[in-house]
């Protein structure tokens, strides 16, 4: 009896360590192992780039590059002052690449503009093509600039320049031509005086200390003689302003034109203080001058000026000793958008014209607006309220 009670306590003993083992082992699977194997995430896939909603990069491109062409090839300066650009970014249908194309008309005579191209493979950190091209029509002598090379991180890498244009002037033969050519496009009746201008002259000693003067002429194949003469006057200091005084003198004819422009320059900005002519102009040229006004002293309209096909004019309004003249015009943009320019003035010797000038836009969700007033009179042009929203 004794011996049976011994083997059952041993059997009890040996039961209870194979239990406690067997626990301590399951114990230890529960905590350090998964109860069930986790699926396994697939490998990633590599897939194309979103195309970029934000051009701030291409701009910045375009950008530096325009001031690399100022900076490397000063006679192309008088062309990319005031730029007002669109576009962005051009579908092409390629895999792999990315093109943007930027446009921008100038305040200049005829059709004249900016086109720069950027084109860039999608990869990290690319180098960029560029190509910008400067074209104008409309004049005598049209002006061409071709520019070609490369853009990353920031350094700029030039491989062609081709310019049809002189090299850069002196700063008072500049001043001359900067401010024969505001002349010309804002009051369009002198175009006719400024074929083929060919310069003479130069500085004319004052005799005083501390002024420079400058005088150019030039004659004009016209019957009798007839001649443009620009005088600049301007202190000896740095960045000085120039106090300019242009002429056109006509003899030899029973009725001769005369002109007379006064203004000033500084920093290839013409502003004008004073104009008289005796140039005859109907409605529609002194529209153009307007028109020509407001896109060069507000350059933020030179958008909405592209391509005006202008309808109207005279308006009958039933007054006695009165004129009244309206013209309008749609552009190609979205929704209804376009200029309407009105004219009223009474019907006396050299009348002064009350002008009015509005763009309007509909269909888009922030539309433009613009409305300037002022006055017209012997070809001077005054500007009494311009708004400009948003």
């Amino acid at each position: 009896m004794k011996n049976l009670v011994h083997r059952t306590l041993i059997l009890g003993l040996a039961l209870v360590l194979v239990i406690v083992i067997a626990g301590g082992y399951v114990g230890y699977t529960l905590v350090n192992q998964p109860a069930s194997t986790p699926a396994i995430s697939p490998s990633p896939t590599a897939t194309a780039s979103p195309v970029p909603t934000d051009d701030s990069t291409q701009r910045q491109v375009r950008d530096e590059a325009l001031i690399y062409i100022e900076s490397n090839h000063p006679e192309a300066t008088l062309y990319t002052q005031s730029l007002s650009w669109s576009g962005g970014r051009v579908e092409t249908g390629l895999t792999g690449s990315e093109n943007y194309q930027y446009t921008t008309l100038t305040s200049a005579l005829g059709s004249a503009g900016w086109t720069v191209t950027i084109n860039y493979p999608v990869v990290p950190n690319p180098i960029y093509t560029v190509t910008a091209n400067y074209t104008q029509t409309g004049v005598e002598t049209p002006v061409n600039i071709t520019w070609e090379g490369t853009w990353q991180n920031g350094t700029i890498t030039e491989t062609s320049y081709i310019s049809n244009i002189n090299a850069a002037l002196e700063p008072q033969e500049q001043a001359r031509n900067d401010v024969m050519g505001y002349i010309q496009a804002v009051h369009v009746e002198t175009d006719q005086f400024m074929q083929s201008l060919t310069w003479e002259g130069g500085r004319t000693n004052t005799g005083l200390t501390g002024a420079e003067k400058y005088v150019y002429t030039t004659a004009h194949g016209m019957a009798g003689g007839a001649w443009w003469t620009v005088e600049l006057n301007y202190p000896v200091v740095p960045n000085p302003i120039y106090t300019v005084t242009t002429n056109y003198t006509q003899t030899g004819v029973q009725s001769p034109y005369t002109i007379a422009w006064n203004g000033t320059w500084q920093n290839r900005v013409v502003n004008e203080t004073g104009y008289s002519s005796n140039v005859p102009m109907n409605q529609e040229q002194i529209r153009d001058s307007i028109m020509n006004y407001i896109g060069i002293n507000h350059d933020q309209t030179v958008q909405f000026m592209q391509d005006l096909n202008w309808t109207g004019g005279r308006v009958e309004t039933g007054l006695t000793g009165a004129e009244k003249y309206n013209y309008t015009t749609l552009i190609s943009a979205p929704g209804a958008a376009g200029w309407t320019l009105t004219l009223d003035y009474p019907v006396v010797p050299n009348p002064v014209y009350t002008v009015t000038a509005n763009y309007t836009q509909t269909g888009v969700q922030t539309p433009f607006n613009v409305d300037w007033e002022g006055t017209w009179q012997s070809g001077a042009i005054t500007e009494t309220s311009y708004v400009f929203s948003p």
